[in-house]
């Protein structure tokens, strides 16, 4: 019997996701889930416990099932450690699937790639790096899992400095429309997206900024961005070091999850 999950508290209401119990109601064929078993090449013998994961994937909504170790991800994972002790089939369908699979890979591998999963927007396209880092962290809140949040910031940061990011307005406005100032774990990735445009507006010498080339930017990142060049007056370029140089700054507090 499978039993219903307690939802936990989030500390975002629009990152929650939603838990639901397993039906004995087959699927649709247009909406049965792919099912991927996550490799177990490196694990020990005795880590035979599983679960079950559904989540829903984007844009099509088709739903993906994934098969993972307890032992990988539940340390990881301070809500999915809670969810294995009631049920060990999980409903997830208010989470990304290719958010998901990134997070399924970290915790077996502990690398970040942006191209896990199916390929699919917005993961597989460059310029779309951004929204995979939002996707990814929120999940990170959501999940519980701020080993996973640090990872995915500690990743943007190092294609921050090897390529550079493309800050696109409407990505840029949905970090801070799921996130809350009020929180440490969101305002720490509003803090570095920041922290981290000023400083390539700061590294292009405009001087003074267009503010009619932002219109598309919400008052509130634009009063975010006002205030910290305000703290950057009477310091140079030079001086001004990159926030991608300094990710720990932006890190969430780890936790170890104990059954």
């Amino acid at each position: 019997m499978i039993v219903e999950p307690t939802r936990p508290t989030s500390p975002s209401p629009k990152s929650q996701p939603q838990t639901t119990t397993t039906t004995g109601t087959k699927p649709s064929s247009s909406s049965s889930p792919s099912t991927q078993t996550m490799p177990t090449t490196d694990l020990k013998n005795n880590l035979t416990t599983t679960l079950t994961i559904l989540t829903r994937g984007a844009p099509t909504n088709d739903l993906k099932s994934l098969t993972l170790h307890t032992s990988m991800v539940c340390p990881k994972s301070a809500y999915l450690s809670r969810l294995a002790q009631q049920t060990t089939d999980i409903k997830l369908l208010e989470l990304d699937s290719d958010a998901f699979s990134i997070f399924a890979a970290w915790a077996y591998g502990g690398k970040i790639d942006f191209d896990v999963g199916d390929g699919s927007a917005p993961f597989a396209d460059e310029g779309d790096t951004l929204a995979s880092v939002l996707e990814c962290y929120t999940l990170s809140l959501s999940l519980e899992a701020p080993g996973f949040g640090n990872a995915v910031l500690d990743r943007a940061c190092e294609i921050s400095k090897d390529k550079g990011l493309v800050f696109r307005d409407d990505v840029i406005n949905e970090i801070f429309r799921r996130t809350e100032p009020a929180s440490a774990q969101g305002g720490l990735l509003r803090r570095w997206i920041v922290e981290e445009w000023v400083w390539q507006f700061d590294c292009e010498g405009v001087g003074q900024l267009e503010w009619s080339a932002h219109r598309g930017l919400g008052r509130e990142f634009l009063f975010e961005v006002v205030r910290c060049q305000a703290a950057r007056l009477g310091k140079g370029a030079k001086k001004h070091r990159s926030p991608s140089s300094r990710a720990e700054r932006y890190h969430l507090a780890e936790t170890v999850c104990v059954d």
